[in-house]
């Protein structure tokens, strides 16, 4: 394990690096890029459920009513990114130095259906007390818990909605969804030492201002502030920063654009 010296060493070294300057380090970074994160060759990590991904994938390829070849095959593009995207991480100099996915997409955030970080001695539980079996555990687990666990609606625009008529199991919902959040924006601001910025994406993070506002409620003493009027701007307000003037960290909402970064591709693959 590296001492602290030898990490701070490390990090003062990576802000200053333009990455590996001999062709055995370039090859052993290509090698990384192919086996880790977005650029990974596989899209199903280790013990994630093909049937889930499966099944999300049929989903995607329904909600966009794909007709010719082609516009299934971006479809299946798209829904491959949006299954990899799924997570919080954290970023120092370019390089994402930590995920709240573990060693399967379980852990971390609350989601639709999974529950996010959970102590496994409540497994053990529900094995000896109920008599759950594994392939039951992994039912709810994947399927059954989260938001949908906690109010029985895995969207949060549904969420949202009872939440302001006075749903209290859904504002329960609402406040575990942020309060993870929360705990994970602190937890990241340790890991990385400092945070210069922090932004919001995909679908709830785009689309939801009394998520974000929520998640960072009481960080204000960190310079993690958001402005009300600023944040109220719709989706269609594109990339924006939702922080006042001055903040220490700068709180972005940034658009995911899975079919650029399809387009890209498809170009990359037509001029080879």
């Amino acid at each position: 394990m590296s001492s602290f010296r030898q990490i701070e060493a490390n990090r003062r070294n990576a802000r200053l690096s333009t990455g590996p300057v001999t062709e055995e380090g370039k090859m052993r970074s290509r090698q990384n890029a192919l086996r880790h994160g977005l650029t990974a060759e596989t899209v199903i990590t280790a013990l994630e459920d093909a049937e889930d991904y499966a099944a999300f994938e049929m989903a995607v390829t329904a909600d966009y009513e794909a007709q010719t070849a082609v516009e299934r095959e971006l479809v299946l593009r798209l829904a491959s990114l949006l299954w990899r995207l799924r997570r919080a991480t954290a970023i120092e100099s370019g390089v994402s130095v930590d995920t709240s996915m573990g060693f399967t997409p379980l852990p971390g955030l609350v989601m639709g259906t999974r529950g996010g970080d959970i102590d496994p001695g409540l497994l053990l539980y529900l094995n000896r007390q109920l008599g759950l079996t594994v392939d039951e555990l992994d039912e709810l687990l994947n399927r059954h818990s989260g938001l949908s666990g906690l109010c029985g609606d895995a969207d949060m625009r549904e969420v949202s909605q009872r939440r302001a008529g006075g749903d209290q199991v859904a504002r329960l919902a609402f406040d575990v969804y942020c309060y993870r959040i929360r705990s994970y924006v602190g937890a990241y601001h340790a890991v990385l030492g400092r945070l210069d910025a922090l932004v919001f994406t995909a679908g709830v993070g785009e689309n939801s201002a009394e998520v974000r506002a929520n998640s960072l409620i009481g960080l204000e003493r960190w310079g993690i502030v958001v402005d009300p009027s600023r944040n109220a701007a719709g989706a269609d307000a594109g990339e924006r920063v939702i922080s006042p003037p001055g903040t220490t960290v700068t709180v972005c909402v940034v658009p995911t654009d899975e079919e650029l970064a399809i387009a890209r591709d498809v170009v990359s693959l037509l001029s080879d």
